[in-house]
């Protein structure tokens, strides 16, 4: 499988996936923030479940970037930096500022927002 079929593969299934959970989040809270509520399962204490969701982020894009074709261009490397800052501090900064005493998120939420960062770090 080439490099390019797999981009374009995870890019019409990202839009894929888009469309059907917009169609789902009409009839249903996702149990995130303050919808969060029993019966969505086992939980994460809400700044690790922050930093388990955003951190692939950008690792992910980071590590593409480096074995990747245009990492020797200045326009590239500007938009490495801005994306490496508003992650980095959505990732790794961010959750320490969060008055979330107690709250807490679904290894689910976590876990799908892993997935989708993961993917766009990728793309």
């Amino acid at each position: 499988m080439s490099d390019r079929f797999l981009f374009d593969l995870l890019l019409l299934s990202s839009l894929a996936a888009a469309a059907v959970t917009a169609l789902f989040l009409l009839f249903i809270a996702a149990p995130y923030g303050r919808h969060v509520r029993k019966g969505w399962g086992a939980t994460l204490d809400n700044r690790l479940g922050w930093i388990v969701m955003e951190a692939p982020a950008p690792l992910v894009f980071a590590f593409y970037f480096m074995v990747g074709e245009y990492r020797d261009t200045w326009t590239a490397l500007v938009f490495l930096l801005m994306w490496e800052a508003h992650y980095i501090h959505r990732s790794f900064i961010y959750p320490f500022s969060l008055r979330s005493e107690g709250k807490r998120m679904p290894v689910v939420i976590a876990g799908m927002g892993f997935l989708f960062n993961a993917l766009n770090g990728y793309l």
